[in-house]
């Protein structure tokens, strides 16, 4: 299964076994603090391809918008 919030991927027909599901994010203190846990325990990883300054952002995102790259965290 492969969970998206921003809908499925351009190429998931080619994945006929992987079952393409569209999530919307609804943030509460309770989720919220049931991830930040569950990061802590390392039971849920979130992979950070490249860690850039916040003076950065523009080249962060122009990384996203290239296609093909993981995560990128803006740090201050």
């Amino acid at each position: 299964m492969f969970a998206s919030v921003t809908g499925a991927p351009a190429n998931a027909k080619d994945y006929p076994d992987v079952r393409v599901v569209s999530y919307v994010s609804r943030q509460d203190a309770k989720t919220v603090l049931t991830m930040a846990q569950a990061v802590k325990a390392r039971k849920l990883v979130i992979p950070i391809e490249r860690k850039l300054p916040l003076s950065d952002a523009r080249e962060g995102h122009e990384i996203v918008g290239r296609g093909g790259a993981g995560k990128v965290l803006l740090l201050p």
